[in-house]
């Protein structure tokens, strides 16, 4: 039986892109549990925290969890992986 997930959301506050991105990576990868494990952690208590204490992935462990749930690096955490508009990518180019 599964369990019913509380949602940031549900106690009133609006869920981040930050947290949909890591949502989607902790269902990617079977639950919180699952990919603490993949990711050497002790506990899904770090996951947890993650989402709805701090809102964000770490730094440290952005790349991680995009390797372990393919969830991309740029919806993880926007502000350290920005992408690139298509002005930059023309100048990269050139």
């Amino acid at each position: 039986m599964k369990r019913k997930r509380i949602r940031p959301s549900a106690r009133g506050e609006p869920e981040t892109h930050w947290q949909k991105a890591l949502r989607e990576g902790i269902d990617r990868a079977g639950g919180q549990v699952r990919l603490a494990q993949t990711l050497g952690l002790k506990s899904q208590g770090s996951i947890s925290n993650w989402l709805l204490r701090d809102k964000r992935v770490p730094a440290e462990r952005v790349l991680e969890v995009e390797r372990a749930t393919g969830v991309s690096r740029h919806d993880l955490r926007p502000d350290l992986y920005p992408r690139e508009s298509p002005v930059q990518q023309y100048a990269a180019s050139a």
